[in-house]
Formats: structure tokens, C-alpha cells, sequence
């Protein structure tokens, strides 16, 4: 073979082998009918983070185009139940690079608007192996669901019915690991436990990552999302209490670097939340509190945000009073501390180890937070 051949052969597999592994773009539009504009809520996940999408004010139209590095780009649509506070219906879509819409019908009879939908290009997961999971654990999945819808009210307020929602939830979680372990090779069952299991406090990160490695054929694993399931499951293993944290370098919003390694010798509090995050929102004054309590010599507090939309960060900024160190658009900060449910919140002592871990310690109403501050300081 002559030398241009060779060389010729050389770009074709390079492009190749660039087009099989880069990123693509995808493209769709999304109508609802009208009386949904303000409530509808739109996400995409591109395989790598999960970004929420901004509707224009009395528009029920929204075009959404982005990059995406997974077989599939995922669009979560959901909107609240006007009959049970607090309670979401939603449904979820897969969409190529082809061009996509999907189009929501105003039906006064269905309790559901998004199972009422013409798609073009798109696909339901329900229909991609959601079915599949709903047959096999259809009676936990009940149960739950009418839990949840008589007793969302008072869940808040009383210990027992969150403890028997815990219980249930449990119970509908490990119905879906065990359909995942069933189902090994459909990619729905990867997409499913990146999305449910990375993240999910109830089987510790050194478990999930052996089922991973164990059950997962190399074709699958071998995947962007494969990648990212160990990168996210390595970060929960590292940002345990007792190990040291993950150093990063990056500036806040005032443009001043933020290295963590620097911020030896005083006591750090991480801060993970976002604008939307309503319990975030909730807690801000205890985090106020102990801002205005201990000199910054001493406690150090860094905010870190999961938002991308900038103005909603700033108005939140603002109206909470949060004048301590604030970062802002760093995803693979996120990604280093395996950020999944938030709020969630380190305490990390004087010498870089982490010291407190909201989501080990349970602490949901940061009681144990206080207290262990101020012994400490």
C-alpha cells in the first residue's frame, strides 16, 4: 500500500473513531397546552449532568437543543398534582440527533396530561423497558404511590409516616435493583441505575459499584454512562466522613480562587444547594446563623450551586442574605463530591478531613450540625 493510502486510511479511521465517541446535538420542541405554562417544568439529562430548562413566560412552546454524549438525550417533563400538594405527574422521553417533538394534548379528562402526547423522533422509557419495571415491581410501586398520595400532607410533621414512607421506599428500591440485576444487558436498566442508584443512600457506594462490575456486560459498561456511574460512585467513596475531602481550585462569583487545600487550619462548611431546591431554600437561615456566629478565621462556609440559570442564582443569593464564598457553574465539583439528592452538607475539620456528612449522619434537621460546630469551635 502506498504512502497516501496509508495516510488516507489513517484519517478515515480517525474520523470514524472521533464520530463514534464525540459528542452529538440534540434537537426538539415541546408544546403543552396553555394552562400548563406556568407550571410545567422542564429537564434534560445529557448523560453526563441533568439541567433544567427555562420556559418563556406565557409561551407553550419551548425548542430545547444541547449537546448530549449518551446513547440517548433524556427529557424530563413534569407538572404538580393541583389535588395532592407536593406531588408531581411526569413522564420521561429519549431522543436522538434526529430532529424530535413532542406535542401534549389538552385533554379535560385525563388526570395525566404527558400520557397524552404525539411524538416525532421520540420515545417514551416507558416504552423503552419503564413497562418491563412497572410489571415487575407494579405491587411495591402501588403501594407506595398510595401512600404518598393520602399522607403527603402530613408527612412533614410526623416521624411515623415518614418512617413507614422510608420503609416503603426501601422496599420499591430494592425491586428495582433486583430488576436491574435481572436485566443486565437492556440499556434501559443502565440508564436506570445511573439515575436511581448512583446517588441512592440506602446501599453504600463499595456494594453498588461490585453489582456494577458484576452484572453489567462490557459493552454497556464500556459506555459513556458506565463511565460516569464509576466516576460518580468513586466520588460517594471518597466524600465519606473520616477520609480527607477532595481538594478543587475554582473562583467564586466575585472571581476569587477557592482552593480547599489553602483553607487548612480552619474548619470548612460545603454547602450544596440550588435556587429550585425548596428544602435548600428552607435551611438557608441555620446556615445564615452560623455565618453571623463564628468568625470566618475559624469556619470557613463555601455555598457550591447545582443552578444554570444565573439570574435565578443571584435573585436566590439575595433574598436569602448568603454573603459567605459562593461558586457557581463548576458541574464536575458537583461530580467530585458524588452530588446526588440535595441538600447536602460536609464539615470538614483543620487538618482537610471530613468530619461531618449530612446524608450519613442523617441529619435532617442539621441538629447534629450545630452541636458538632460548636464543640469544635
Amino acid at each position: 500500500m502506498s504512502k497516501s493510502k496509508i495516510i488516507f486510511a489513517f484519517i478515515l479511521y480517525m474520523c470514524f473513531f472521533q464520530t463514534g465517541f464525540s459528542q452529538k446535538k440534540f434537537y426538539v420542541t415541546i408544546q403543552f397546552p396553555p394552562e400548563l405554562c406556568k407550571k410545567i417544568e422542564v429537564a434534560f439529562d445529557n448523560g453526563r449532568t441533568t439541567k433544567r430548562v427555562e420556559i418563556p413566560l406565557n409561551k407553550n412552546i419551548v425548542i430545547v437543543s444541547d449537546s448530549f454524549y449518551s446513547r440517548y438525550a433524556t427529557i424530563l417533563i413534569s407538572y404538580p398534582d393541583t389535588i395532592h400538594k407536593g406531588l408531581y405527574f411526569d413522564n420521561s422521553f429519549w431522543i436522538t440527533d434526529n430532529p424530535a417533538s413532542i406535542v401534549i394534548y389538552d385533554d379535560a379528562l385525563a388526570k395525566n396530561h404527558l400520557q397524552n402526547c404525539k411524538l416525532t423522533n421520540a420515545y417514551r422509557i416507558n416504552d423503552m423497558g419503564g413497562k418491563k419495571l412497572h410489571t415487575y415491581d407494579s405491587e411495591s410501586e402501588l403501594d407506595y404511590a398510595n401512600f404518598l398520595s393520602a399522607y403527603v400532607d402530613s408527612l412533614p410533621k410526623t416521624d411515623s409516616n415518614r418512617n413507614i414512607l422510608e420503609a416503603k421506599t426501601r422496599k420499591l428500591s430494592t425491586q428495582e435493583l433486583q430488576f436491574i440485576k435481572s436485566n443486565p444487558d437492556l440499556y434501559f436498566s443502565l440508564w436506570l441505575f445511573r439515575r436511581e442508584f448512583t446517588g441512592n443512600r440506602f446501599w453504600s457506594a463499595d456494594s453498588l459499584l461490585k453489582i456494577y462490575n458484576n452484572i453489567f456486560p462490557d459493552s454497556l459498561k464500556g459506555s459513556n454512562e458506565g463511565e460516569e456511574i464509576v466516576k460518580e460512585l468513586e466520588g460517594r467513596m471518597t466524600a465519606r466522613k473520616g477520609n480527607q475531602a477532595s481538594d478543587f481550585n475554582v473562583n467564586d462569583i466575585k472571581g476569587n480562587i477557592v482552593k480547599l487545600n489553602n483553607l487548612r487550619g480552619k474548619f470548612v462548611l460545603l454547602d450544596f444547594w440550588a435556587s429550585w431546591c425548596a428544602p435548600c431554600i428552607q435551611e438557608m437561615p441555620i446556615i445564615n446563623e452560623i455565618y453571623k456566629h463564628y468568625s470566618s478565621e475559624k469556619l470557613e462556609i463555601i455555598s457550591i450551586s447545582l443552578d444554570d440559570n444565573l439570574i435565578a442564582f443571584n435573585a436566590a443569593v439575595k433574598r436569602n442574605g448568603m454573603n459567605w464564598k459562593l461558586i457557581f457553574g463548576y458541574k464536575d465539583l458537583i461530580k467530585k463530591y458524588a452530588i446526588g439528592p440535595i441538600p447536602q452538607i460536609y464539615l470538614i475539620d483543620k487538618s482537610g478531613k471530613i468530619i461531618y456528612s449530612r446524608e450519613e449522619d442523617n441529619d435532617t434537621e442539621l441538629v447534629l450540625l450545630k452541636n458538632l460546630i460548636k464543640r469544635s469551635l
